[in-house]
């Protein structure tokens, strides 16, 4: 990491300018529940907006409703780094701990 940034206008030619450039990327890990009607508008935001690399949904409904959003999206040229994880058949207080540990 190159650990330099910019110093003020006001600075001399004897002053060391320091620039912050980090390198790396980052993701999103979540558990979803009957979020249909909101998915894309969510997606869109993280990752055109925030330009988060990669987003990993555990769907945690039993009929795992974002399996067909799933398969029609592989070859989208956003959606395709969101990977969808079927977590339905999951039971008991631990369920979001055991998701986030799997992730």
């Amino acid at each position: 990491r190159d650990n330099t940034f910019s110093t003020p206008s006001t600075a001399t030619k004897n002053e060391v300018a320091v620039k912050l450039d980090y390198n790396f990327t980052i993701g999103i890990c979540a558990i979803v529940r009957d979020m249909e009607a909101y998915l894309d508008e969510w997606l869109d935001y993280h990752l055109v907006a925030m330009n988060i690399e990669n987003i990993y949904l555990y769907d945690h409904s039993p009929q795992f409703y974002l399996k067909t959003w799933y398969e029609n999206t592989r070859s989208h040229p956003i959606y395709h780094r969101v990977h969808v994880t079927h977590w339905g058949l999951k039971k008991g207080l631990g369920v979001q701990v055991d998701a986030y540990k799997d992730c």
